[in-house]
C-alpha cells in the first residue's frame, strides 16, 4: 500500500465559489484514492461539492461528482479516478476564506 501524502491545500477565498483547479497528473501519480477534508466551520447555504473537468486547460466544462457534497468537518474519498482536473465548488460565495485539505495514497 503507497504511503498517504498531503498535497497542497484547496482554497475557496472569501466572496468566491470556487478554489482553484488542480490538475490530476499532478495528484494520481501511481495513487490509489484522493482524500479531501472539509474545514470543521461552513455559512449557511455553503453546500460543498466537488466538480471535475475532462481537460486541465483550454476550454473547460465543468459539472458536479454525484454524490460528492462534503458537510463542515466532512471526508470524502474518490478511487483512482479519471479526471483531468478537480476544484472544491460552492453553492453560493463563501463568506470567509474555506480551506480544504487534499491527499492521496
Amino acid at each position: 500500500m503507497r504511503d498517504v501524502t498531503k498535497l497542497p491545500d484547496l482554497v475557496i477565498a472569501a466572496g468566491d465559489t470556487d478554489s482553484p483547479q488542480m490538475a490530476a497528473y499532478l495528484v494520481y501519480d501511481g495513487a490509489d484514492a484522493l482524500t479531501i477534508f472539509a474545514p470543521a466551520v461552513l455559512g449557511a447555504g455553503e453546500d460543498i461539492t466537488v466538480q471535475v473537468c475532462d481537460v486541465d486547460n483550454g476550454t473547460q466544462v465543468w459539472r458536479d461528482v454525484p454524490d460528492s457534497t462534503i458537510a463542515a468537518n466532512g471526508v470524502i474519498t474518490f478511487s483512482a479516478p479519471a479526471w483531468a482536473a478537480f476544484r472544491i465548488h460552492s453553492a453560493v460565495a463563501v463568506a470567509a476564506d474555506r480551506t480544504f485539505n487534499i491527499n492521496i495514497q
